[in-house]
């Protein structure tokens, strides 16, 4: 008698039906934390917006963004950002010799990893096969200046449709490889006489573009109260300033997210490029440190550049003196040796043990 022929699993098992490619276990997920591209502030693989009204500062804000991501330099002095990353800015509404201005001042890469197009090219479809290309081979972080400009639907306060087509169209753009999607969008004119920032009052439009977002940031310009009473002259104090409040209006998976915070421009976006964090939560912060870091970049940078820079070329470049400008350079490391030009000596301590401050 024949003995039974052994049966291979493997040859009898049905295959997979087509559908279950289209899903996952757990274990087929990726894992890990969410990856942060600003520490407290922005998320990678999601979208964030920033509402304001006309005028206030968000493109400063955008750039300022950019400028962190794209240097690896902490975002407003404060806020850490783990890794250098390639910036894409669509900005339809600037012509290219005004963002090219503000991009100099803030000291923007002018390189590959900072590219821009402009309301001379202007508004690019976001179904471009252009820019597919480019977010699958750059993976950068796109900045969409302002939303509105790209859903092919100017009235924004219609917004269903629109609100759908640029949800959907930003989650492709997250799909094909953008690190992180951050659409500056327009508040309603009402949004001035708020005294508090909500999700629904800080964004135009139907309440779909707030949810279609991981995180949002209201900005408006600073304001206080004495009670009831609104001090009128803080307020006017605040739009000559570009003096801005930020909170976290929707902070979906960010671990501490900041809390509300104010920054100012003027004078410290003309001095140094940067806008000067006044206060963080409760605690307030001191707005000469940046002036004080950004002129102390300034001196290390010249010197690891060219050893054999004179002191007096450094005074130039940092508007300190001579005095200031050799204690600085010691409280670096850094000591002056004849004939061998700047030399290191010894670690650099924190900045905040250096001799930094005054403009002379």
């Amino acid at each position: 008698m024949t003995a039974p022929t052994a049966v291979n699993p493997q040859q009898t098992a049905s295959p997979a039906p087509e559908w279950r490619k289209h899903f996952h276990k757990l274990s087929e997920l990726d894992e890990g934390p969410v990856q942060m591209l600003i520490e407290n502030i922005l998320i990678a693989e999601g979208a964030t917006m920033l509402g304001s009204l006309s005028g206030v500062g968000k493109t400063w804000l955008g750039l300022s963004m950019a400028k962190a991501l794209t240097t690896g330099k902490p975002f407003l002095g404060h806020f850490k950002v783990p890794a250098v990353v390639p910036v894409v800015y669509l900005v339809p509404e600037m012509g290219s010799r005004a963002i090219r201005r503000r991009a100099e001042k803030m000291g923007l890469p002018d390189s590959e990893n900072f590219l821009v197009r402009t309301l001379k090219e202007g508004a690019m479809q976001l179904n471009s096969p252009h820019l597919a290309g480019m977010i699958r081979e750059a993976k950068p972080v796109l900045f969409l200046d302002t939303a509105i400009r790209f859903t092919g639907n100017a009235d924004e306060n219609s917004a269903s449709e629109s609100s759908a087509g640029l949800a959907a169209m930003t989650f492709q753009l997250l799909r094909l490889g953008a690190l992180g999607v951050v659409l500056l969008h327009h508040a309603p004119k009402t949004f001035a006489k708020e005294r508090y920032m909500t999700l629904e009052n800080a964004l135009r439009g139907t309440g779909d573009f707030g949810a279609m977002c991981e995180v949002v940031w209201g900005i408006r310009q600073a304001r206080r109260w004495d009670g009831k009473k609104e001090d009128k002259e803080y307020a006017k104090e605040s739009m000559a300033l570009t003096r801005l409040e930020v909170e976290c209006l929707k902070g979906r998976d960010i671990p501490n997210v900041a809390d509300p915070f104010i920054i100012q421009g003027r004078p410290y976006l003309d001095d140094t490029g940067e806008f000067a964090l006044l206060r963080c939560g409760d605690v307030e912060m001191d707005p000469t440190r940046v002036n004080a870091d950004k002129r102390l970049q300034d001196l290390l940078g010249a010197i690891t550049a060219d050893p054999a820079t004179s002191i007096r070329t450094l005074s130039k470049i940092t508007g300190w003196n001579h005095a200031r400008v050799k204690a600085n350079a010691e409280g670096q490391g850094y000591c002056q040796m004849n004939g061998s030009g700047w030399v290191k000596t010894s670690p650099a301590p924190v900045a905040s043990s250096s001799i930094v401050g005054g403009s002379k």
